[in-house]
This record gives structure tokens, C-alpha cells and sequence, in this order.
């Protein structure tokens, strides 16, 4: 058993307060009427919130997850091929100053190297 005097007091309070548990009827230990109300209140308020009564709170939740169907991304293309109807279709008149052709990126390199001799 504890020398030390704090210590004493410490170990009958815990002792106190496990027998006034065992005699107690309520889940607290020397509550006025009131407390025990509020508690109620307090619980009834958690329950219609939560679900609480629904399902054990206490325990983890498990979660169950599925990979989602993958499809394979398909694009359709509608583009006209021909050039000169594209650039009607667009408005697009070809420049004879530029080194590059109208359409995306492709260089005409016999002008190209023609026009920097």
C-alpha cells in the first residue's frame, strides 16, 4: 500500500467511487435528477442525428469498395479530309509570304529552302 499520503487519498477515492458505481442505477455516479435528464436529453439528440440506435456506434465501420468499369475512351472524328474544303469551310486562304503551309504544323521544306537561298 501506498506511504506517501496523496497517494492514499488517490487510491480510496478510486475505491470510493467503485463501490458507489456497483450501488448505482445509473450509467453516473451521484447525479442530481436533472444531470440524469440532460444525459437522456443528450443521447435522445445524438440518436435521432447519428442513427445511433440503428447500428453498433462502437464498433469500426468495414467499407467495401469495387473498382468502377473501365471503358475504353473511343473518338469519332468527323473532319473533313480535303484541304481546299477545309480551308473554304473555314475561310482560310493560303499565304504565299509564309514558309508554312495552312494546315497543322507541316512545313513545305522545297519552299522553305528555296525562299532562304
Amino acid at each position: 500500500v501506498a506511504s506517501d499520503p496523496i497517494q492514499k487519498l488517490f487510491i480510496t477515492k478510486i475505491r470510493e467511487y467503485n463501490e458507489k458505481k456497483k450501488t448505482s442505477k445509473s450509467v453516473l455516479v451521484d447525479a442530481s435528477p436533472e444531470q440524469e435528464q440532460r444525459l437522456k436529453d443528450e443521447m435522445s439528440r445524438i440518436d435521432n442525428m447519428y442513427g445511433a440506435s440503428k447500428e453498433d456506434l462502437t464498433k469500426f465501420p468495414t467499407f467495401t469498395f469495387s473498382d468502377p468499369a473501365l471503358e475504353s475512351p473511343t473518338v469519332e472524328w468527323d473532319l473533313p479530309i480535303d484541304v481546299a474544303a477545309s480551308r473554304k469551310a473555314f475561310h482560310i486562304k493560303p499565304n504565299p509570304e509564309r514558309y508554312l503551309t495552312d494546315s497543322v504544323g507541316d512545313v513545305n521544306w522545297e519552299e522553305f529552302f528555296m525562299k532562304k537561298k
